[in-house]
């Protein structure tokens, strides 16, 4: 797959960089000088450094890695993992995966809280249990790694999650009812 690098000013691609298989998601650390971007059927992530538009480095994670997001002081990043249900917390300066943390099915979206203290992950479906027509939100604590509440809706699917500067999060839901239930 590649990522392209679009000069907004002209409208045209500047240039593309090659990346894993299937890439689908993208964060930026806190400076701007690292792309990070999940590649889904290659299983890693692609570092990018953005003043050369080279890749360098290469991180394995679990299956299916989508959503990806940086802590704001830029140390950690969490990568949602759909097929191993699983978070992976990564060292963002050595590369090395610090924790696998197990969520509920399908992780899809990950945001990190206004306070960086939080880490939000939207799952796509398939709960299980009594919960199993339902989606998910897990919330995982930044400071102990792990996941300290679910919340579940009323339908299966959390697409997509946005932070507001207020503190709150914005949740891409399908189906036609709001509800999000603790």
């Amino acid at each position: 797959g590649t990522v392209s690098v679009i000069d907004v000013a002209t409208n045209t691609v500047e240039t593309s960089i090659i990346v894993g298989n299937f890439p689908t998601g993208t964060a930026f650390n806190s400076d701007g000088s690292r792309l990070y971007v999940t590649n889904l059927s290659s299983n890693d992530i692609s570092v990018v450094n953005t003043a050369t538009n080279a890749v360098v480095n290469t991180i394995t994670v679990g299956n299916a890695p989508w959503g990806i997001a940086l802590s704001p002081d830029g140390t950690k990043v969490d990568v949602a993992n759909q097929t191993d249900r699983d978070v992976s917390v990564i060292n963002a300066n050595t590369g090395t995966i610090i924790k696998d943390i197990p969520v509920q099915n399908l992780p899809h979206d990950v945001v990190i809280s206004a306070d960086g203290t939080k880490v939000y992950v939207g799952h796509n479906s398939g709960l299980e249990g009594s919960n199993r027509s339902k989606g998910a939100i897990s919330i995982i604590d930044i400071s102990s790694d792990a996941v300290e509440e679910t919340l579940f809706t009323d339908f299966k699917r959390a697409h997509a999650l946005a932070v507001h500067p207020n503190g709150n999060i914005y949740v891409a839901l399908e189906g036609f009812d709001n509800s999000i239930c603790r």
